[in-house]
C-alpha cells in the first residue's frame, strides 16, 4: 500500500512514547492503534502488522452467518452467505493487504450487528454503536456517512416513543467519548479539534476533470483496474444486479424495497455509503469541489454489505423458485457462484502474489550472500532494511535510492545518486533493479530501471540472477540482482 512506512514508523514512535503530536496521522488513532496493540503482542514484523487485518477480515464470514440466521435464514443458506462474503474478491484483496481501511469497515460491520440487537440489549447496543463509530471516525471521518441514516430511524423512533433507552445510550456515550478525546487533544496540543485543520490529502478538481474523477469509483466497482490488469469486486456487482431483478420479479418491488427491513438496511449500507464516498466533497469549500485521491481501498467499507446483500438476494430467489427447480439446481448454483468468487479473487490479488514471489526470491538470494551494502529503490529499502534482512543479514547496510518517475530530470537525478554510490561501494555490494515502489498504487516510474538510464550500467556490475518479469505494471520490467566487482 502507498502509506505503509508512515503507519509502521508511527507505530514504532508510539511504542516508545505514547503521545499526540500535530500530525493528521498521529491524531487518527483508528489507523494505528490496532497495529500498536498487535506488535506489542506479536512483535515488530509481518505477523504483528497483519494480525489485525486477518482477524477482522476473517470474522466477516461468521458475522454474515449470524446476521442471516437472526433474520430467518436456514443453516445451509447462512453458511452459503458466510462463504459468499468471505470469498468475495475485494474481501480477499483487502484481507491480504496492509490496508487500515479494514478498521473502518470493521467498525461499520460490528456496529451494524449491535444495531440489530437494539431491542434485546438497548443500553449495551447503544453504547457499542457509539464506541465503534467513534473509533471509526478517528480512522476516517467517513464514519459520519452513517449519521443521516441513523437520524432517519431516530426521528421515526422518537415520534413513536420507541427505543428511548437505546438512543439515550448512543447519544450519551458518543458525547462522552468525543469530549474525552477533545480534552486529550487540548491538553497535548492546545487544540480540542486538530482534525479540523489537519485533514488528510484532498485536492480541488478542475471542472473539466469532474466527470473523469467521479467515474473512477464506479468503474473500479464494475470493472476493476486497467492499469494493473486486475479486477477488484469480480462478478459480485453483476450477480447483485441479476439477483435484485429476480427478487423484484418474484416478490414485487414493494416487498423488496419497503417491507424487507433487513434488505433495505444492507442496501443503504452499501449503496448509500458508496454514493456518499463517491460524491460528497472531502473539504469544506463552497467555491471548489475537493476530492480525496481516488484510491481503490477507500471502497473497503461497502464490500461486506454489498456481498451480504447479494447473498441474501440469492437466497430469496432460491426460496421463491425452489418448488419449480430440481433439488440439485440450488446446490450446483451455490458451488458455481462460490467458484466464480474464487476465480475473481485469484485475479484480484494477482499483482500482490507476483510481487510477493519476486520479493521472496530476492530476499533468499541476497540472504545467502549478506553483502556489505545493498542498493535498492527507496520504498523497498525501508522493508528490506526494516524487516526482510534485519535478522538474516544484520551487518548489511541497505541504501535506498529515490526514483520518482520516468521524466528526464527525474531519471537524471536518480542516475547521479547511483553513480555517486558506485564510487564508494565495497567489493561484493549488490544492486536490485526492476523492483520498486508499491503494488496497488500507480507510481510506475518509482523504480531503478536500467533501460531508462542515460548511460549504460557500469562495467563493475556483474549479473547474479534474473528473477523474471513483473507484469502488473503498464510496462513489464525485469527484476535483476547485480554484484559489484569494482
Amino acid at each position: 500500500m502507498g502509506d505503509d512506512p508512515a503507519v509502521v514508523g508511527l507505530v514504532d514512535i508510539e511504542r516508545a512514547n505514547l503521545r499526540w503530536w500535530m500530525d493528521q496521522l498521529s491524531i487518527r488513532f483508528g489507523v494505528w492503534a490496532p497495529y500498536l496493540l498487535s506488535v506489542k503482542l506479536f512483535g515488530t514484523g509481518e505477523v504483528g502488522f497483519f494480525v489485525p487485518t486477518w482477524i477482522i477480515s476473517s470474522s466477516f464470514s461468521s458475522v454474515a452467518y449470524l446476521l442471516l440466521r437472526r433474520n430467518g435464514y436456514s443453516v445451509r443458506g447462512s453458511v452459503f452467505g458466510g462463504l459468499f462474503v468471505v470469498l468475495s474478491p475485494f474481501e480477499i484483496l483487502i484481507g491480504t493487504s496492509f490496508a487500515n481501511d479494514i478498521f473502518l469497515a470493521g467498525a461499520f460491520v460490528y456496529a451494524y450487528v449491535a444495531w440489530q440487537r437494539r431491542d434485546d440489549f438497548p443500553k449495551l447496543s447503544g453504547a457499542l454503536v457509539a464506541a465503534l463509530l467513534w473509533f471509526g471516525f478517528f480512522n476516517k471521518a467517513w464514519a459520519v456517512f452513517v449519521v443521516p441514516f441513523l437520524a432517519i430511524d431516530f426521528v421515526g423512533d422518537l415520534h413513536g416513543r420507541r427505543r428511548l433507552a437505546f438512543w439515550s445510550s448512543l447519544v450519551i456515550i458518543t458525547l462522552l467519548l468525543h469530549a474525552a478525546t477533545a480534552d486529550s487533544y487540548m491538553r497535548a496540543l492546545g487544540d480540542p479539534f486538530p482534525w479540523m485543520k489537519l485533514l488528510p490529502a484532498h485536492y480541488p478538481v478542475r471542472p473539466g476533470d469532474m466527470q473523469r474523477v467521479l467515474l473512477i469509483y464506479p468503474y473500479q466497482l464494475l470493472v476493476g483496474d486497467d492499469g494493473m490488469h486486475t479486477t477488484l469486486f469480480g462478478a459480485v456487482p453483476y450477480v447483485w444486479l441479476v439477483a435484485l431483478c429476480v427478487a423484484v420479479l418474484g416478490r414485487g418491488a414493494r416487498d423488496v424495497f419497503c417491507r424487507d427491513r433487513f434488505g433495505t438496511e444492507l442496501l443503504v449500507m452499501w449503496l448509500g455509503i458508496f454514493l456518499l464516498i463517491n460524491f460528497a466533497p472531502n473539504y469544506y469549500s463552497l467555491r471548489e469541489y475537493h476530492s480525496a485521491p481516488r484510491i481503490f481501498r477507500y471502497l473497503t467499507p461497502i464490500s461486506f454489505f454489498l456481498s451480504l446483500h447479494t447473498a441474501k438476494l440469492l437466497l430469496d430467489g432460491a426460496r421463491c423458485f425452489s418448488t419449480a427447480m430440481p433439488s440439485l439446481v440450488a446446490p450446483l448454483c451455490a458451488v458455481g457462484l462460490l467458484a466464480g468468487n474464487l476465480v475473481g479473487a485469484v485475479r484480484a490479488i494477482a499483482p500482490g502474489r507476483e510481487n510477493r514471489r519476486v520479493v521472496e526470491a530476492v530476499v533468499a538470494t541476497v540472504g545467502r550472500s549478506c553483502p556489505p551494502v545493498l542498493i535498492i529503490e527507496r520504498w523497498q529499502s525501508y522493508f528490506f532494511g526494516r524487516f526482510y534482512l534485519r535478522d538474516r543479514c544484520p551487518k548489511t547496510l541497505v541504501v535506498g535510492i529515490q526514483s520518482d518517475g520516468y521524466a528526464d530530470e527525474q531519471v537524471e537525478r536518480m542516475e547521479r545518486i547511483l553513480r555517486a554510490q558506485e564510487r564508494a561501494l565495497p567489493e561484493g555490494a549488490m544492486l536490485v533493479t526492476g523492483l520498486g515502489s508499491y503494488v496497488y498504487y500507480s507510481c510506475w516510474g518509482c523504480v531503478i530501471d536500467p533501460e531508462h538510464l542515460k548511460g549504460p550500467m557500469a562495467e563493475g556490475w556483474e549479473l547474479v540472477r534474473d528473477f523474471g518479469r513483473i507484469t502488473f505494471r503498464f510496462k513489464p520490467i525485469e527484476v535483476k540482482l547485480w554484484r559489484w566487482r569494482g
